[in-house]
């Protein structure tokens, strides 16, 4: 009896541990991110949904994003259509893409 307990406790504690330590993509989309062919092009996610978009070090723009679904971000910039973008997380690995598989850009999380 005192087995089962035991390993019962364990099973639980090993699946809140797993979904806990889950990150959403909106939380592990957050930080600064290069570009792996173009180390020039940096992003940045901010938690108040600023992107900061770098290009050589230096700050090009500053757009606004939001989560649409899971694996989806609307962009947002000022005086421009809004742009859908399509996007996967797996560790320090975001792939980015526009509305066509032949431009998927790659990151590597960097802060």
């Amino acid at each position: 009896m005192f087995k089962k307990t035991v390993n019962g406790v364990l099973i639980l504690s090993f699946i809140f541990c797993i979904t806990a330590c889950t990150k959403t993509p909106e939380r592990a989309i957050l930080g600064k991110w290069e570009e792996i062919k173009n180390k020039k092009e940096q992003l940045e996610f901010k938690k108040d949904g600023k992107l900061v978009i770098y290009d050589e070090g230096d700050a090009k723009g500053i757009v606004h994003y939001e989560f649409i679904g899971e694996n989806r971000i609307k962009i947002h910039a000022s005086g421009t259509e809004d742009e859908i973008v399509e996007i996967s997380i797996l560790g320090k690995e975001l792939k980015w893409n526009v509305n066509n598989p032949a431009k998927l850009t790659i990151y590597k999380k960097i802060k």
